[in-house]
């Protein structure tokens, strides 16, 4: 709902339960199918304010509290998709915001608690 001139507007939470023994539910957010054009689009925006900084996105896979913590964390996964018979497959994008300077664009691996960091691996996959 919009706040009007004054005022912050309205939260939008949406979570699946909680579970006291087996997983916690799934959220799936998707589109249909067409036969007959392109498939359809999910666009995550924030609004822009009139002072301060842009509001942010983040997309956080979930921790673990597992016994003896050997369970690791959920894995995030930024994937295009996959092409036709002989169409590309489609691209993964990052770009950082238009500015003065310009965004940045940052890569980095986890850090490690008791041992070395994470690995930080950047490949091609092999042609046919």
């Amino acid at each position: 709902a919009n706040a009007g001139k004054k005022g912050v507007s309205a939260a939008l939470d949406l979570k699946s339960g909680t579970s006291n023994s087996g997983n916690s539910g799934m959220i799936l957010l998707h589109t249909s199918e067409s036969t007959g054009g392109r498939g359809g689009a999910i666009n995550i925006e924030v609004g822009q304010g009139t002072s301060g900084k842009g509001g942010e996105v983040t997309i956080k896979s979930g921790g673990s509290a597992g016994s003896g913590g050997k369970s690791g964390g959920g894995r995030a996964s930024l994937l295009g998709g996959s092409g036709g018979q002989n169409a590309p497959g489609g691209e993964v994008l990052v770009y950082g915001g238009e500015g003065k300077p310009g965004g940045s664009v940052r890569v980095s691996s986890g850090s490690g608690t008791s041992t070395s960091s994470g690995i930080l691996e950047l490949t091609t996959a092999n042609a046919g």
